[in-house]
């Protein structure tokens, strides 16, 4: 009987020993979060998905499509003369106002411009005479695309003041255009007239004729180039 006991309490002892065994191992083989792993031909480290979140930049190159904001022009324009009366015009202008919709511009301008003017008191000479002309004016502009190339029509309506001592050169100021924007720089054509407060009369001998003609309207066409700044770009 004793024996039978002894038999007993050894086999519950053994299994007992075995049991804790198991546990030892499974403890000591947990694997932890913070520990590094390497293999024989790969080296990582397991991170927080938080950590592989990549942010994309924008390219500062790049200006966005246009949006509610002030924006500024800064222009440079040659004009022609329609015809031999008319003067030829080297032109610098500025505009500022407001984006209202990506499409629709509108604001306020000066310009200063050169009038190249062969004709002195009426009568034709062969060195020009360059007079100032300042035309102030509103102006709107309507870009057709909303993207960074765009078409666009432009339209400045105001009054050209001068105070030359040899022709008045000032009147009512309109000069329709069209061009394309490419990002941030401009090039359209167009045309501009100042329909005259006091007209230009000129004096011509035609094959030993005198001959009067009189002009009321200053006109030229133009080529513009220009570069524009804005709060939202």
């Amino acid at each position: 009987m004793k024996r039978f006991w002894f038999v007993i309490l050894f086999l519950t002892s053994w299994f007992s020993a075995f049991s804790q065994i198991d546990e030892d191992v499974e403890i000591i083989s947990s694997p932890s979060e913070d520990k590094k792993y390497v293999y024989p031909d790969v080296d990582f480290e397991i991170q927080k998905p938080s950590e592989a979140v990549k942010t994309k930049r924008k390219n500062p190159l790049l200006s966005p499509i246009l949006t509610r904001g002030w924006r500024l022009f800064a222009e440079f324009g040659l004009q022609k003369a329609v015809n031999d009366y008319t003067c030829d015009v080297i032109d610098f202008s500025c505009s500022l106002g407001w984006q209202f919709i990506p499409q629709f511009y509108a604001g306020m301008g000066v310009a200063e411009q050169a009038y190249a003017d062969y004709w002195y008191f009426g009568t034709y000479s062969t060195e020009p005479n360059f007079a100032l002309v300042l035309p102030l004016f509103f102006d709107f502009r309507y870009d057709c695309l909303k993207k960074k190339v765009t078409p666009f029509i432009e339209c400045r309506i105001g009054y050209a003041a001068t105070d030359d001592e040899y022709n008045n050169y000032s009147g009512f100021y309109y000069s329709p255009s069209a061009g394309l924007r490419l990002w941030k720089f401009n090039i359209s054509v167009g045309a501009e007239y100042v329909k005259l407060d006091q007209p230009w009369h000129f004096l011509e001998i035609v094959d030993g004729h005198r001959q009067f003609t009189t002009i009321k309207t200053q006109a030229s066409y133009m080529i513009k180039l220009s570069y524009e700044w804005g709060g939202n770009f």
